[in-house]
């Protein structure tokens, strides 16, 4: 029974840790227009000098273009401005929203914007080695790891899994 319990617990803990690990997208249909939607919630980062995240969602009816929902985790922050960094190209992202969405849920403070960007930019976040996510506050910028030579994270196999969920749609 004891070494049931520790596999568990051990199971349980690796993962929690997994990068591959997370929510997948939800697809569904607009009752305005009739069209598919695919969104996936932000998922975490690297969280090392930041804990930054990222989720997506599209609509079939806008083509190509999506959004990215930017999220800092942990604390409650007008975000600003963000910024891709893929392969050494810095993707400048379009705010979406005005103003930052912001909650609290479960004793977890987190802020979340929309950015417009293409499923291109996403797309080329997914085959990138390097990837990191900046964003601007009224106190300074943060930043995050998507992925680079020290691993990946939940917020890059969040993006792949949309795409996918986009491209089973297309």
């Amino acid at each position: 029974m004891r070494k049931t319990m520790i596999t568990m617990t051990l199971a349980t803990l690796l993962t929690a840790c997994s990068t591959t690990s997370g929510t997948g997208p939800d697809i569904y249909t607009s009752g305005f227009d009739n069209s598919t939607l695919v969104e996936i919630a932000p998922h975490g980062a690297a969280c090392t000098t930041a804990c930054l995240g990222l989720g997506a969602q599209w609509n079939e009816a806008h083509g190509d273009e999506a959004f990215l929902i930017v999220a800092n985790f942990m604390d409650l922050v007008a975000i600003l401005d963000a910024q891709l960094n893929i392969d050494g190209k810095i993707v400048d992202l379009e705010p979406a929203d005005l103003l930052t969405g912001q909650e609290t849920s479960s004793g977890v403070r987190t802020s979340t914007k929309g950015f417009r960007t293409t499923l291109e930019t996403i797309e080329a976040l997914t085959k990138a080695k390097r990837v990191w996510l900046r964003i601007e506050t009224p106190t300074g910028t943060r930043e995050d790891r998507i992925i680079d030579a020290s691993g990946d994270t939940k917020a890059y196999h969040a993006m792949k899994r949309f795409i996918s969920a986009v491209k089973s749609v297309d």
